[in-house]
């Protein structure tokens, strides 16, 4: 279903009356041109070629750039597991035979935080950090060939 916006587009089209006229380009006179002289012009597609990736499979896909590590992106990716990390804790904790009070499971999830967040970061700058040093072999080995 279109959005108000694309129905308001198409009823001020529909609204005007259009018409189509050719420039000559020695007189400056306008001639209007028939419908049937109409063709919509398609731009003329170019081959791309495949370029290759550094991945194993050799398939000329682009991938997307890392981002550089940064703690806020941490805290909002905590934030987000946060509260499934608690629902996980009270399901298991809720079969055991302790019973699991709302206590334990509020300390469980902060343990798990704490550990949850340093290991996110070290996995982002890790990625970032090969990533970085692929992009070097590769703008480095574009330059001249190895054997």
């Amino acid at each position: 279903m279109p959005t108000r916006k694309q129905r308001r587009r198409r009823e001020k089209a529909q609204r005007h009356e259009w018409e189509y006229v050719e420039v000559d380009p020695e007189t400056g006179e306008e001639r209007p041109l028939d419908p049937a002289e109409l063709k919509p012009e398609r731009p003329e597609r170019k081959e791309r070629k495949a370029q290759p990736s550094g991945g194993k499979q050799g398939k000329g896909r682009a991938s997307r750039a890392p981002q550089p590590p940064s703690w806020t992106r941490v805290g909002k990716r905590t934030a987000l597991f946060a509260p499934l990390m608690a629902i996980f804790i009270y399901y298991t904790q809720s079969h055991s035979k302790s019973g699991g009070s709302s206590v334990s499971i509020v300390v469980s999830t902060a343990v798990l935080i704490l550990f949850f967040a340093p290991f996110s970061y070290l996995v982002d700058s890790l990625s970032y950090r090969v990533w970085t040093k692929r992009q070097a072999q590769r703008d480095e080995g574009s330059g001249s060939k190895k054997r």
